[in-house]
């Protein structure tokens, strides 16, 4: 599996929100070309790249950050697809201000 790129065959595929966490890096993927109001019951899948080698599912509850949107995403969605980023702004800038304050955020690798 090549991540984060990968993330964006799954969100296509599935029509699921991807979460990627990895030390280097992490995004959050969209479908490309449908916005949420497509997908009745959508729901957020998170994978977690550890100890150099492994990827792992995690489950995220509540109100979790969300790690900014991925490049391929940015660049290659439809219209009709930027209505992700304003239905999940709240957590989109929770991530932002979280790593603004701790100034890095951590994840076992």
């Amino acid at each position: 599996m090549i991540m984060p790129d990968t993330a964006v065959l799954i969100a296509n595929r599935f029509g699921v929100v991807v979460h990627f966490l990895s030390k280097r890096g992490s995004s959050t993927c969209f479908p490309l070309w449908k916005g949420h109001e497509y997908f009745q019951d959508h729901r957020a899948v998170t994978i977690a790249h550890v100890h150099g080698n492994h990827f792992v599912m995690v489950r995220l509850e509540g109100e979790y950050p969300m790690p900014p949107t991925m490049g391929l995403w940015n660049q290659y969605k439809h219209p009709s697809a930027i209505s992700w980023k304003s239905r999940y702004k709240w957590h989109l800038d929770f991530f932002t201000s979280s790593v603004s304050r701790s100034s890095k955020v951590v994840i076992d690798e």
